[in-house]
């Protein structure tokens, strides 16, 4: 194999990779929200605290306090809030206030 070969090869390995990868993260997400939209936030919230894990997104934890809160567990959803206010280093004042 030449050497350009071998690269496009690798570069179709790891385009197939991220595209998979992408796949399987909304397939999660959905599934998060599924779960909390049907009542059950432990599971949602473990699913979305997986994601948060495998990313450092803090955007999750933001959407673990949503969960709790469509689900009527205001105090759980508090401290999921704070939370991402202590992660988020940079945010605008109207996201901020939403949190």
């Amino acid at each position: 194999m030449s050497g350009q070969k071998i690269t496009l090869f690798f570069i179709s390995i790891f385009l197939l990779s991220t595209s998979a990868q992408a796949a399987n993260r909304e397939a999660k997400e959905r599934a998060a929200k599924r779960a909390c939209l049907n009542g059950d936030p432990t599971k949602g919230v473990q699913i979305l605290t997986d994601l948060y894990i495998g990313s450092n997104d803090p955007t999750y934890i933001f959407n673990q306090g949503r969960c709790f809160e469509q689900n009527n567990q205001y105090e759980e959803a508090i401290g999921r809030f704070r939370e991402y206010l202590r992660k988020v280093t940079s945010l605008p004042g109207a996201d901020k206030a939403d949190a």
